[in-house]
């Protein structure tokens, strides 16, 4: 590889090259419109670029481009919005949220865009919803990130959306009913446990 002695050298590569490209280029060089660019390429590049080059909008060209470069954010831009601009962009960001601000919402997010996030989500925040809408992407394999006292709940909103999404489908009238009912009565029953597992 051609050493790389001036700015446009520097500015050539990184728009021939991939996120890594940056962090072959002297220090000197890596000015803050360059690091600008090459994180705009490929938010990855984050990870090149000094502390105190990155700016705000740096770090949110960064996370929209790809959301994993949320680990290189410093904590001083790193708000709700952009870890919710992460976790949308790939849901396993969630991995680089901070604990404090991993909220319903960001959660949500982040299971919305890949299922598998669900492991990064505090158990706290594992509602049936939350953890239905998981294995709605995913599917019976997070069995064992969901947590126990709402498994019954997760499987009976499972078969209710089955059933509805096959109603007139294979179901006879009392049978879709009886699916419903008792369905409603186990998601019934599991929200008492959960009451009771907080008292």
């Amino acid at each position: 590889m051609k050493k790389i002695q001036t700015w446009s050298d520097a500015l050539i590569m990184v728009r021939k090259g991939t996120a890594g490209t940056l962090g072959c280029i002297p220090m000197e060089l890596r000015t803050r419109d360059l690091c600008r660019l090459a994180v705009k390429r490929n938010g990855l590049a984050l990870k090149f670029v000094l502390d105190c080059r990155k700016t705000k909008r740096m770090c949110m060209d960064a996370v929209r481009g790809n959301g994993m470069s949320l680990e290189y954010v410093p904590a001083c831009y790193m708000t709700n919005w952009t870890c919710l601009v992460a976790v949308q962009q790939n849901g396993m960001a969630l991995e680089h949220v901070p604990e404090g601000m991993k909220t319903q919402r960001i959660c949500r997010a982040a299971v919305k865009a890949d299922g598998n996030a669900l492991m990064w989500v505090p158990y706290k925040l594992r509602s049936p919803s939350l953890c239905h809408l998981a294995m709605k992407s995913v599917g019976y394999d997070l069995v064992d990130d969901i947590p126990e006292h709402i498994q019954a709940a997760v499987k009976a909103r499972a078969d209710l959306s089955q059933g509805q999404a096959s109603l007139g489908y294979g179901f006879l009238p009392e049978q879709r009913a009886e699916t419903k009912e008792m369905s409603l009565s186990a998601l019934q029953r599991d929200k008492n446990a959960s009451m009771d597992a907080r008292a």
